[in-house]
């Protein structure tokens, strides 16, 4: 969807929708009363496959199709002005077997899931994302990965800009502040670096195994800067105080972060280890593409 905005190319935009399209012809979502756990319906819940005997569902693969939903939503209003120069446009898709989800479809599928995370695997104290549900044996698993939480703070921030609900603003202020504040995502007595040590740090993992556990604390940076964005578009800070507190602290942490990998975790030639407080060891694949969010991040909050 990055790519289908920045450019304006509908290669990008129907991948999307196709991606939309096959978690629901998979029966993906949990329908209302479908499953419960615990007591408590698990309507808006993604499964983790779209295997057919899947038997768990997170809030990962979730929070990703609630995402997807709004940023499709959101194209869908800007595709507008072209459903008015040709009016015919819709039908004749739908003659040819190319009939899209309605915006109102994309918001519905935003509603239900964001719903899901709130209610079942949401700790407001914390501001935190729990991980997922087994199903098949019957226990939740209270994992907390950086990501997973990064993502509901980008889902939350674009139900703000689709919306202007104010109260998806506040949420996603309020778990970038405690993501940023985290103990067990960053190293505040060594400059506030984002490193989420447990899953992925250094003295306890081994670089050349190249896990894409490297990456998950990157996804954070950049659904932090989701929200940097769309505060700095809606002019949040204006009207609610949260939202400006919230970008400036995004701002100083994003380039302490690239400060970081500048002064400790480069060899100088382009390349950055999985380590964001170093010291530099080797880099891979994965460890390149977690640095290409650091930069991005930067150019952005230097920018807006």
């Amino acid at each position: 969807m990055d790519m289908y905005n920045i450019g304006g190319d509908p290669w990008f935009l129907d991948i999307a929708r196709g991606i939309y399209r096959h978690i629901h012809s998979r029966n993906s979502v949990c329908a209302p009363g479908q499953i419960k756990f615990q007591d408590r319906d698990m309507e808006g819940a993604c499964f983790w496959t779209t295997k057919p005997d899947e038997g768990q569902i997170n809030s990962i693969s979730t929070g990703l199709l609630c995402e997807l939903s709004i940023r499709l939503a959101l194209a869908d209003r800007g595709g507008e002005k072209m459903q008015e120069k040709h009016p015919h446009l819709s039908k004749l898709q739908s003659f040819l077997g190319h009939g899209q989800p309605s915006n109102d479809d994309y918001m519905r599928t935003a509603h239900c899931t964001l719903g899901w995370i709130l209610r079942c695997r949401y700790r407001p104290r914390d501001g935190v994302v729990l991980d997922g549900i087994r199903l098949k044996k019957n226990e939740a698993c209270d994992w907390t990965f950086s990501y997973t939480t990064g993502v509901v703070i980008g889902a939350a921030a674009l139900m703000y800009l689709a919306t202007q609900e104010e109260k998806y603003m506040i949420l996603a202020c309020h778990m970038g502040h405690r993501a940023m504040r985290n103990k067990a995502w960053v190293e505040e007595d060594k400059g506030g670096i984002l490193t989420e040590h447990g899953s992925y740090g250094h003295g306890r993992h081994d670089p050349a195994k190249n896990n894409d556990a490297v990456g998950f604390k990157s996804v954070l940076l950049r659904e932090l800067c989701t929200l940097y964005e769309v505060i700095r578009k809606t002019n949040a800070g204006s009207h609610i105080k949260e939202a400006e507190r919230t970008a400036n602290l995004i701002r100083t942490f994003v380039n302490l972060n690239f400060a970081s990998q500048q002064q400790r975790n480069t060899n100088g030639n382009g390349q950055y280890g999985p380590w964001w407080n170093g010291p530099f060891e080797m880099p891979t694949s994965h460890s390149q593409m977690a640095a290409l969010d650091v930069m991005a991040a930067v150019h952005l909050v230097n920018r807006m």
